[in-house]
């Protein structure tokens, strides 16, 4: 159907929409990722939880079957939303710390909302451009907040107006002791107070007689409140913004520790997490450090016989990888047969893992009580666990949805009910997938659409709520304009007819197949909306604070040329359209996430006025060292135990320059010598920078960043951003030679 003319067609036409989906899915099989294939090898998990559905319900009609998987669907997109939140709390948790550290910023602000053109009554941080407009928009919150708290009782002598809000201090200082009586007599039943905090006296006697007040409450909490709204009166609005940062640390620890917890169990239930478990044991054999592995395994496991083993059969297999082109044919034979040999040792040895294996282990170390309460995790480092567990998400979901979708369209309900044959061949997935995705670019508009209406909506008579705070993040819409849309833009009868031949024994109701898509792909493009916000979240952190937070972060650099400029190639041909971000957050492994360039250019530029983001330094200690130009895989990220600080903080102790006949010498000591930086901030010699300014010598780590979009790197120095020269960036000066992901 579609042909070379496609720029022809129109872009709601059913034959422009099938080229693009056969467009993406080349592009993606270009990669060398066959969907198709990963497609049917998580399909038979599918099916055999349809097979237990079917076993216990034998009398279950197909309908009701259906309502049954929609309900589950539903259950893994209310998962998507525990994230909802992250953005705009972590936006105001950023402006609350930079306000309570610079007081006359907060003043500045404060006078700038008089003639802020921004309507901060319909707008939120997702809709600001500077760091100024984030300010704007916390500082007018907060006067508002305060505004309700104290003057809600006023009716329309002080009505509730976006004028007002912004006027709150002088409207507290204009009868101090009128509002003051009227609101500690109603909160605290001490109208007392008033006559203290509009007296005459010096300050510090109205200090003394307001602890002296303080006494009389036993809750440390009421006199924690007594205490923050006498300053709130004494001082003006500013001690609301000193108190407001350990609320809404608060408050994002338990969102963000819910919404970990909750995506692992799902991870669970979609049944990958052990596979997670096993791949992260086989690597940490692999790089001969099993101890890391033994926290999430049972029985002492891994043992030393184990691992020896392991890696003496992955050293045999890497041995085997050079280029079999110019061998003799026996030769050749003899190679791959031993390599067939050795890879099903291999996947032997990750069957023997998964008999070892601990989830209630990994449950609790990932646990929400757990992540609440760990006082080892900063906010900072949750926020990090989050973002690689969500994008793990993202990533499954729509594996899942593809093997749902081939539940759908090859009627396999139906199989399993008459014992047949449940097999899809590759090639019918592969249609299976076009098909699929001719609904994209329709769903994603009908999706970016409510979305953009999801903050009028929300108080509207629109939303349906259920009860619970996970609920109250959801907004629910009905999917049919969806589907009588694109069933009249595409035909009934076309999609029907070009489907056919593509698929004959499959039926193409294009109703039912564009519901069941809208379904499976909502929370999809919510998980990839939200993944993108808490980049964002986690770029802030890092640009803004000068990666305080986070010892090592930023931009994972591919094979960059030792020179402070990208030549004549331009910053494209060294940064990738998907570049990967790095980030070392005292986590069990580093945070690695891919996203777009652009995307980051323009949210950069927006942040800081320009486009440097900080180099993640030391990628290639995670070279995989059985598998060239490869990196081993960040399986799955725990917080840190006790135990794994202990055996980190041991393993820095090797040296990584050890010569290989030293007793000493260890193959890894670079991996584990970063890891335990990652825990401890204590920078490895492979990665330290001497600096010999001062009379005693000590390892440093000084930061380099890069300019997306020229491609220069440079230095903060004082301040400043100073081009760093092509000596000091040449490859043996991090001991970082390659940077690749």
């Amino acid at each position: 159907m579609a042909n070379k003319f496609s720029s022809y067609l129109k872009k709601d036409s059913l034959e422009y929409n099938v080229y693009k989906a056969e467009e993406r899915l080349s592009a993606q099989l270009g990669k060398g990722i066959n969907e198709a294939k990963y497609t049917s090898s998580y399909l038979p998990t599918v099916i055999s939880h349809l097979r237990t559905i079917i076993d216990e319900n034998p009398d279950l009609t197909n309908e009701e079957i259906n309502t049954i998987l929609f309900k589950e669907i539903d259950d893994y997109a209310k998962t998507v939303y525990e994230n909802a939140y992250v953005f705009g709390e972590y936006l105001e948790y950023l402006c609350c710390q930079y306000l309570s550290t610079h007081p006359e910023k907060y003043k500045e602000i404060s006078e700038k909302l008089f003639t802020s053109t921004m309507d901060f009554e319909n707008i939120g941080f997702e809709n600001c451009k500077t760091f100024d407009e984030y300010l704007l928009l916390y500082t007018y919150s907060r006067k508002r907040d305060l505004f309700h708290q104290i003057f809600d009782g006023y009716g329309e002598a002080l009505p509730p107006t976006p004028d007002n809000y912004k006027n709150f201090d002088n409207l507290l200082k204009n009868d101090i002791r009128l509002h003051s009586k009227f609101y500690f007599e109603e909160y605290f039943s001490l109208p007392e107070v008033s006559s203290v905090l509009a007296s005459d006296e010096p300050l510090a006697k109205k200090r003394a007689k307001i602890k002296e007040y303080s006494t009389w409450y036993r809750n440390p909490r009421d006199r924690k409140d007594f205490e923050l709204y006498t300053n709130i009166f004494l001082y003006g609005s500013y001690q609301y913004v000193l108190s407001d940062e350990e609320h809404i640390a608060s408050s994002m620890r338990k969102d963000l520790a819910r919404a970990v917890s909750r995506t692992v169990e799902q991870l669970d239930s979609l049944g990958h997490l052990e596979d997670y478990m096993v791949d992260f044991v086989f690597e940490m054999c692999r790089m001969e450090y099993p101890e890391f592995a033994n926290s999430i395994c049972e029985n002492n496991f891994p043992s030393k016989e184990f691992v020896e083993d392991l890696v003496g059969k992955s050293k045999d297999l890497s041995a085997l990888y050079s280029s079999v082109d110019t061998m003799s044919e026996k030769d050749k034979a003899r190679v791959l047969a031993k390599r067939s040999y050795l890879n099903r040792v291999l996947a032997s040895k990750k069957e023997e893992i998964r008999l070892h294996l601990s989830k209630d282990k990994l449950k609790s170390a990932l646990g929400e009580n757990f992540l609440i309460s760990s006082k080892n995790l900063s906010l900072e480092s949750l926020l990090a666990l989050n973002s690689f567990w969500a994008n793990r998400y993202a990533k499954e979901l729509s594996l899942y949805s593809q093997a749902m979708f081939a539940v759908h369209k090859f009627d396999l309900i139906d199989k399993i009910r008459d014992s047949k044959s449940t097999f899809v061949p590759v090639e019918n997935l592969q249609k299976m997938l076009i098909q699929m995705d001719t609904f994209y670019f329709q769903a994603t508009q009908f999706l970016s659409k409510k979305q953009e209406a999801v903050k009028n909506l929300r108080d509207s008579d629109e939303t349906e709520y259920e009860d619970g705070d996970v609920e109250e993040k959801i907004l629910r819409f009905s999917y049919t304009p969806f589907i009588k849309s694109v069933s009249r833009r595409f035909g009934a009868e076309e999609y029907a007819s070009y489907f056919d031949s593509q698929l004959p024994h499959s039926k193409h109701d294009i109703k039912e197949d564009a519901n069941w898509y809208i379904r499976l792909y909502n929370p999809i493009f919510s998980s990839y909306l939200m993944k993108d916000e808490m980049l964002n979240v986690l770029l802030l952190s890092i640009g803004n604070s000068n990666s305080e937070n986070f010892p090592n972060a930023g931009i994972i650099l591919e094979n960059h040329q030792a020179d402070s400029t990208i030549a004549n190639h331009g910053a494209s041909a060294f940064i990738p359209y998907f570049p990967v971000i790095g980030i070392d957050a005292g986590l069990s492994f580093p945070v690695r996430i891919h996203i777009q360039k652009h995307t980051l250019i323009d949210f950069l530029k927006s942040f800081n006025g320009n486009a440097m983001l900080p180099i993640y330094e030391g990628s290639s200690d995670f070279h995989d060292p059985y598998k060239s130009n490869s990196i081993i895989a960040s399986s799955l990220i725990m917080p840190l135990t006790d135990k794994t600080r202990a055996l980190f903080k041991k393993g820095i102790t090797k040296s990584e320059f050890e010569p290989s006949n030293s007793p000493n010498y260890h193959p890894h000591a670079r991996f584990v010598s970063h890891l335990a930086f990652n825990s401890s901030k204590k920078v490895p010699a492979h990665l330290a920078t001497i600096n010999n300014s001062k009379k005693k010598s000590k390892a440093t780590f000084v930061r380099r960043y890069i300019n997306l979009e020229t491609g220069y790197i440079y230095e903060l120095v004082n301040g400043e951003f100073v081009k760093v020269v092509p000596k000091h960036i040449s490859k043996t000066s991090k001991g970082d030679d390659e940077h690749g992901i």
